[in-house]
């Protein structure tokens, strides 16, 4: 019976990493930083301090896989993941959308420290490939700045940060934009 329970408990351990790990990049998955953003938003927790959310969307991803093949897109994708968490601040939490998309949640950052993090992420590059055939890859990022009081819905402050990406993209792909949120 020992072993059985501890067959059960390692498989289950692993089914609960998987159910909130990215395999790729091993950073939250798009369920576990999603359910985190709520958390954040709940009024028990957004009414006491500020929140940023930055979403990250990787420029000319789709070159590299299409030229280069999708071993050389896991390679920029897990490289970009580790890059991003650098420009991180403590307490900050990043997570994988899906594709090249990511969130990056800020508890506590004012409109300041916001702005600092996403200009961080935005001055980021990769180079895959070489010669002719090397790609550069970017980021674009949207962010919002949730301020104290603010118990806005996830959605609509995700929805608001995927505006502001696109505007960044539709402006010529790299940099940022940063909005604050208002209910």
């Amino acid at each position: 019976n020992r072993e059985l329970e501890k067959e059960v408990g390692k498989r289950t351990a692993e089914l609960e990493y998987l159910a909130t790990y990215d395999p790729l990049t091993t950073l939250f998955n798009r369920r576990a930083i999603l359910a985190f953003l709520e958390k954040e938003l709940k009024p028990e927790h957004g009414s006491n301090r500020q929140l940023g959310c930055i979403m990250v969307d990787l420029n000319r991803f789709k070159q590299v896989n299409d030229t280069l093949g999708h071993a050389a897109g896991d390679q920029v994708l897990k490289e970009m993941a580790a890059r991003i968490q650098e420009c991180l601040r403590q307490g900050d939490v990043l997570g994988r959308l899906g594709g090249d998309e990511f969130l990056v949640v800020l508890p506590g950052a004012d409109k300041e420290a916001l702005s600092a993090v996403e200009r961080r992420i935005s001055a980021l590059a990769c180079r895959a490939g070489a010669g002719d055939a090397t790609v550069v890859v970017t980021a674009a990022c949207g962010a919002v700045d949730i301020p104290t009081g603010n118990t806005a819905p996830a959605a609509t402050v995700l929805a608001r940060a995927d505006d502001l990406l696109y505007q960044v993209k539709r402006a010529g792909r790299q940099g940022s934009a940063i909005a604050t949120f208002k209910a």
